[in-house]
């Protein structure tokens, strides 16, 4: 199945793409397959998660950095609101390897709307 994305992405090398997945697993293998693409691992950032690798910022980021991964989304939650994400990310010198990026299903709304607090490479 990954070859045959891959081959279908190929066909179209005038668009910009990048890969994401919920699966850490998935996520590691497309960069293993291929160099070309950005993949990025999605992670909830939930302390209760069954997988070990989805419980926090810090895990999400050592999935990345190990994995030679290009960055990864994460619950806006996990970033704002008091949780130690944001510094987590900042110690490690995350911002100036990964493109951090952030999801929630209510990220979009007026009411859960933050403002940046850094620009990528610039901790």
């Amino acid at each position: 199945m990954r070859r045959y994305i891959l081959g279908v992405v190929g066909a179209h090398p005038e668009r910009r793409i990048s890969f994401s997945s919920f699966d850490s697993d998935a996520a590691l293998r497309m960069r293993e397959m291929q160099d070309v693409y950005p993949v990025m691992v999605i992670s909830p950032c939930n302390p209760k998660h069954a997988d070990p690798r989805k419980r926090s910022v810090e895990a999400a980021m050592e999935i990345a950095l190990d994995g030679d991964l290009h960055g990864l989304v994460v619950n806006i939650a996990a970033l704002a609101g008091g949780k130690d994400g944001e510094r987590a990310a900042e110690e490690a010198g995350a911002y100036t390897r990964l493109l951090l990026s952030c999801s929630s299903a209510v990220s979009n709304t007026k009411n859960t709307l933050i403002p940046p607090k850094h620009s990528l490479n610039t901790p």
